[in-house]
């Protein structure tokens, strides 16, 4: 048991190369809840704060507003959303609300790390492998329920934000990435949708994204970002232009209507959308400090980093404005970027990096400010 306790401290693998309960694996796991500690920072005015309490105050304010839509908060999906094809067909539709079986239940339990974080019911998958044949009835009607439209339990929904630093010594709030610890049971549905909605992506997603899915390399991405920077210094009129932009908040902003919007231009039905928003709309958040929640408060925006679907649903937003930007591209309102007969794709974008290669001149990237702005009013 002192053993189990350290290694979920850590959450390592060192178990399986003989580390044991170690003076080193137990310094690891003292070293990394030291650095998780909060006990200064800067608030939205520039004010410092040493005082527990100001600090959980700020977190709660600071997280509200980065999760929460303000009220008036309607996006244009005019401008974007007329360039997503209908893909899914019914059969699709069918296949991805059916009703899961226990067997599928089962192997999504398994798929799951059962080492991972536990989120507010305390429990992980190793608890859910261990008592499987007390739960497995229970858990196969939760799904569902779920899966049939059911109201969703608040407790089912509540979820934990844990601080990762994005970098040493870390003084605001955005410099902490904001991972979710959900219920374990909330995971198991968004990981069988997951794995189904995984299915149909080959045939929604451009070659432009990279990030999320099967058979897809970053090496792809890197080898052709090396030939665009290579061809920075051909002499061509206007010449060529390289830009790299970190959508770092756009999995926290990402608008629900807009995300709702997308789906349903791709041909997803009404009862698929509500499945695939449903455990974003059940989720009440509350913000971890040192070790300790704090708040509870709905989500209204963004996705979840750290839950199976999160990701896919990201990926499915940001095709918007892939084929937007392809449209503008294929219609000459932005030129392309120059390699002679090489044809270099418009962009790439692998998770929350986007690269765009296109002309340099002024008239040329005044339209595609436009484009970027035309994405972010629509996508929050």
């Amino acid at each position: 048991m002192e053993v189990e306790y350290w290694r979920q401290k850590a959450q390592i693998r060192w178990l399986d190369k003989g580390d044991s309960n170690t003076k080193l694996f137990q310094a690891f796991a003292k070293g990394k809840r030291k650095k998780l500690q909060i006990s200064h920072i800067i608030d939205g005015n520039g004010k410092g704060l040493n005082n527990m309490d100001d600090i959980k105050q700020e977190a709660i304010r600071h997280f509200q507003n980065q999760f929460q839509a303000p009220a008036t908060s309607i996006p244009d999906l005019g401008n974007i959303l007329p360039f997503i094809p209908p893909l899914i067909s019914n059969e699709d539709n069918l296949f991805l609300t059916k009703l899961p079986d226990l067997a599928e239940v089962k192997a999504t339990v398994w798929d799951l790390d059962p080492d991972s974080a536990s989120g507010p019911d305390g429990f992980n998958g190793n608890f859910f492998r261990a008592c499987w044949d007390i739960i497995q009835q229970d858990v196969l009607t939760a799904s569902q329920e779920f899966f049939l439209g059911l109201p969703i339990p608040k407790g089912y929904g509540s979820t934990l934000i844990t601080l990762i630093p994005k970098k040493e010594d870390p003084k605001w709030f955005d410099d902490f990435r904001p991972i979710s610890l959900s219920t374990f049971l909330s995971k198991i549905n968004t990981k069988l949708l997951a794995n189904r909605l995984k299915m149909l992506l080959p045939k929604l997603i451009s070659p432009e994204q990279g990030a999320f899915q099967k058979g897809k390399s970053i090496d792809d991405h890197i080898l052709l970002a090396q030939e665009a920077i290579h061809g920075l210094d051909r002499k061509v009129f206007g010449g060529n232009l390289l830009i790299k932009i970190d959508m770092a908040k756009a999995f926290d902003y990402m608008n629900w209507s807009f995300l709702e919007g997308t789906l349903g231009k791709f041909g997803f039905s009404q009862v698929a959308s509500n499945l695939l928003m449903a455990n974003l709309r059940s989720s009440f958040i509350s913000v971890l400090i040192n070790g300790e929640p704090h708040g509870f408060f709905p989500m209204t925006r963004g996705v979840k980093q750290g839950d199976p679907l999160s990701p896919l649903l990201f990926i499915l937003g940001f095709e918007a404005f892939s084929r937007y930007l392809n449209h503008s591209i294929e219609s000459n309102t932005i030129k392309r970027f120059n390699l002679g007969s090489v044809r270099m794709p418009s962009h790439l974008i692998y998770a929350d990096d986007l690269m765009i290669f296109t002309k340099g001149d002024i008239l040329n990237l005044l339209k595609l400010n436009q484009i970027l702005k035309v994405f972010m009013q629509a996508s929050g």
